[in-house]
């Protein structure tokens, strides 16, 4: 069963978090708690880089979702 979780993270065609150059994805998705309830937390995205050298840092809840700032990941690593 875990092995099963495990692919379920690798394959995701198409244009979304997972396939972003700009999104790092937790090695098991994490809960967010706040007044509204529990979240659930898949990884981290880095999108947004600042003039003064530094990131803003964006949770990413639906890693299956795009935004306009997607760029495509490469296959190389």
């Amino acid at each position: 069963m875990i092995g099963e979780q495990i692919s379920m993270f690798d394959d995701h065609p198409g244009e979304c978090c997972y396939n972003c150059r700009h999104f790092e994805k937790f090695e098991e998705p994490r809960t967010y708690t706040n007044r509204d309830g529990d979240f659930g937390v898949f990884g981290m995205c880095f999108k947004s880089f600042n003039k003064n050298g530094s990131y803003s840092v964006y949770p990413i809840y639906i890693p299956d979702g795009r935004c306009k700032d997607f760029f495509k990941r490469s296959n190389r690593k």
